[in-house]
């Protein structure tokens, strides 16, 4: 009788954006990946105060790019039932899209431990997730939650950790070299992005697999952590 290894699902892609105009190549290569006629995407848009209406721009992107179907949730709050409801639903997914706005309102509305529990079983399984601007900063963990007491600093919160890079966006355009440097000094991790308006990266494997613009790789060697991460 021969003997079956059952292989390990392969992670999902994640294509990020530092903000402005999304190029039309990542969304293309986001669609593909996906499954193009045969995408499940959905758009979680409550990174911003509506986010029914957050939502519409990225859908008809998506669905011009050629998404078989594309989804959005417009719930401003989440009940515990509805939260269930949403993960069921979330298991025919392909492709997570979440659009810029205010990264700590996304987290409050989800909740962190949903997230956790379901964003990383999906990335897991081979589910792809875009985000530009806010959208691509709660992907880290800890993210950056905002600006610190001091010009150059920032807070930290738990974000999604779907990566062990620490992400910042509209980078050069607002001169945030100092403060991704701060964040690297408060997380477990020693590299960050730095992504400025329409440069993007696609991440497998934690390894840039692709890039366009402008996109900054930055280190910070430091041999003590303050933040109290979990993987």
């Amino acid at each position: 009788m021969l003997g079956w290894v059952q292989s390990e699902p392969t992670p999902g892609k994640l294509f990020l954006v530092g903000g402005g105009r999304t190029p039309d190549a990542v969304g293309r290569a986001f669609v593909e990946a996906a499954g193009g006629p045969k995408a499940v995407v959905v758009v979680v848009a409550q990174v911003r105060e509506d986010p029914e209406r957050g939502a519409r721009a990225s859908m008809e992107f998506l669905t011009e790019l050629g998404a078989g179907r594309v989804f959005s949730i417009p719930d401003r709050s989440f009940s515990r039932n509805r939260l269930a409801e949403i993960s069921d639903q979330f298991k025919e997914v392909t492709g997570v899209w979440v659009p810029g706005g205010d990264q700590e309102l996304f987290m409050d509305r989800w909740g962190i431990d949903w997230l956790h529990q379901n964003f990383r079983a999906m990335f897991r399984r081979g589910v792809h997730f875009y985000g530009t601007s806010a959208g691509a900063m709660i992907l880290s963990n800890p993210m950056i939650a905002g600006p610190g007491d001091r010009t150059g600093t920032v807070r930290m919160r738990s974000g999604v950790g779907l990566t062990r890079l620490t992400i910042d966006t509209h980078y050069r355009e607002r001169r945030r070299e100092d403060r991704l440097l701060d964040a690297l000094r408060q997380s477990p991790s020693s590299e960050g992005l730095g992504l400025s308006e329409s440069g993007w990266v696609i991440l497998h494997n934690e390894k840039i697999i692709e890039r366009q613009g402008t996109v900054d790789v930055v280190s910070e060697p430091r041999t003590e952590l303050a933040w109290p991460y979990s993987p």
